[in-house]
C-alpha cells in the first residue's frame, strides 16, 4: 500500500490535520489508527477549551480553534462539535497575578474576549467558588465545553468526502526509516509506503519514534478525571473553573453531574498509556481541592473515575514541524494537555505547510528540538503553559 500522505493516529489532531490536507489537495492522504477515531486520549478528555495562554503562538491557536470549533457548521459543514458556551474562569492566588495579568493582556491584544476579575468579583462568574486566599480570575466568556468524540468523527468524515482515505484497526508498529529519511510506516497489515508521515499519535510517539532513533524527551503524566453528583440542595457549577492554588480544575455537565480533575503535586509516569492507572489517592486528593475550591462539592458522591495521560515534552508546548536531519516525517505530538484547543487550527497550520504554503499562525516557534524551547510560561512549566 503507498500514500502520499499518512497520517498516523485518529484522534482530534490527526483527523483535523488529515482534513486540511484533504481539502488542500495534498495528493493522496491516508488517515490510520490501531483502532478508529478518538480511541484513544482524545475520547477521555475533559472537554474544555480556552485561550489563555502565555505565548502569542499558543493563543493564536487556540483562539482559531475555538472559532472553527464555535462555528462547526460554517467551516467543516459535517456533524458538530457540540460546544458548549459555558466560559471559562481560571482564579489564581498573588504569587500568580502578574503573570495572569500578562496573559489577560496578550490575550486582548489578539482579539481575544477576556478580562482580568478582582478576587471580590469572582463570585459573580462561579457562585460557588470559594474566594479565600485567592487575588484575582481571568474569564472568558467565549470559551466552554466540546464534545471531542463528536469533533473527531466529524473531521475524519469529513476528511473522506475531501477524498482522504481510511485505515483503521491496524496498528503502526514502526517507522519505515533510513539513515536520513522516513519512506513510511510498518503496521500490522503490511508495509505502507509514503511520501510524508505525520506522526499524531499523541502518547504512543515515543516507542514509534525511538525505532527511528529519535528521542523527543516526552514523559507520560497519569491524569485522572471523576464524575461527581453533587449533594442534595446544592447549585450546580455554571462555568469551567481553575483553581489554581489547589490544582482543581472542574466543569459543569448535564443534571446533578460535574466533572472534576485534580492534579498531584508529584505526577505519575507509566511507561505506556495502557499502563495508567487511577491512584490510590485519587479521591481524598480530589476531596482535598473541592474543599480548597469549591468546598459546596466537597461532599459529592464520586460516581466513577477514569484515568488517562498527558504527552509531555520537556518544555509543556506540543512539537509541530520536521525533526532535524530526518526527511520524510512530519511531527505534530507531544500536545502536553493542550490538544483540544489547538487541534483545528494546527490542522491548518500543518496542512499548509505540508501544501507549501505559509501558515495564517506562524507556527515556527513550536518546531521540535531537542532542548526546551525559548517559550514563556507565566506559572511556571506545566499544563496552563
Amino acid at each position: 500500500m503507498a500514500a502520499d500522505v499518512v497520517v498516523v493516529g485518529a484522534g482530534i489532531v490527526g483527523a483535523s490535520i488529515a482534513l486540511q490536507l484533504a481539502r488542500r489537495g495534498v495528493g493522496d492522504v491516508l488517515l490510520l489508527d490501531a483502532a478508529g477515531p478518538a480511541a484513544g486520549m482524545s475520547g477521555r478528555s475533559f472537554r474544555q477549551v480556552r485561550t489563555h495562554y502565555s505565548n502569542e503562538v499558543t493563543t493564536r491557536l487556540a483562539h482559531r480553534g475555538i472559532e472553527i470549533l464555535r462555528g462547526w457548521g460554517e467551516h467543516v459543514g459535517v456533524g458538530d462539535s457540540g460546544f458548549e458556551p459555558v466560559g471559562y474562569l481560571l482564579a489564581v492566588a498573588g504569587d500568580q497575578a502578574d503573570g495572569c495579568a500578562a496573559n489577560v493582556a496578550l490575550g486582548r491584544s489578539l482579539g481575544v474576549r477576556t478580562e482580568l476579575i478582582p478576587a471580590e468579583r469572582l463570585h459573580e462568574v462561579e457562585p460557588l467558588l470559594a474566594a479565600d486566599g485567592l487575588a484575582c480570575g481571568a474569564w472568558e466568556p467565549d470559551s466552554g465545553l466540546i464534545d471531542p468524540v463528536k469533533v473527531t468523527l466529524a473531521a475524519t468524515v469529513a476528511a473522506q468526502m475531501s477524498g482522504a482515505r481510511t485505515l483503521f484497526g491496524s496498528p503502526a508498529r514502526a517507522l519505515r526509516a533510513g539513515r536520513d529519511r522516513v519512506t513510511g510506516v510498518v503496521t500490522g497489515d503490511g508495509d505502507i509506503h509514503a511520501g510524508t508521515v505525520v506522526l499524531a499519535v499523541g502518547p504512543w510517539a515515543p516507542r514509534l519514534l525511538a525505532g527511528a532513533g529519535i528521542d523527543l524527551g516526552m514523559r507520560l503524566h497519569t491524569l485522572e478525571l471523576s464524575v461527581l453528583r453533587r449533594p442534595p440542595g446544592v447549585a450546580g457549577l455554571t462555568t469551567a473553573v481553575t483553581h489554581a492554588p489547589s490544582g482543581l480544575v472542574a466543569r459543569c455537565d448535564s443534571g446533578p453531574f460535574a466533572v472534576a480533575v485534580a492534579y498531584p503535586a508529584e505526577a505519575v509516569e507509566p511507561e505506556l498509556p495502557q499502563d495508567a492507572q487511577v491512584a490510590a489517592d485519587a479521591e481524598p486528593r480530589l476531596r482535598r481541592a473541592l474543599a480548597a475550591g469549591l468546598p459546596a462539592l466537597a461532599s459529592a458522591e464520586v460516581i466513577t473515575t477514569i484515568a488517562g495521560v498527558y504527552d509531555v515534552t520537556p518544555d509543556w508546548h506540543p512539537m509541530l514541524g520536521p525533526w532535524p536531519g530526518v526527511d520524510g516525517l512530519y511531527l505534530a505530538v507531544g500536545f502536553s494537555g493542550h490538544g483540544l484547543k489547538l487541534a483545528p487550527a494546527v490542522g491548518e497550520a500543518v496542512a499548509d505547510e505540508l501544501a507549501g504554503r505559509a501558515p495564517a499562525i506562524d507556527i515556527s516557534p513550536l518546531r521540535p528540538a531537542a532542548a526546551p524551547r525559548p517559550l514563556r510560561f507565566a506559572y511556571g512549566p506545566g499544563a496552563r503553559a
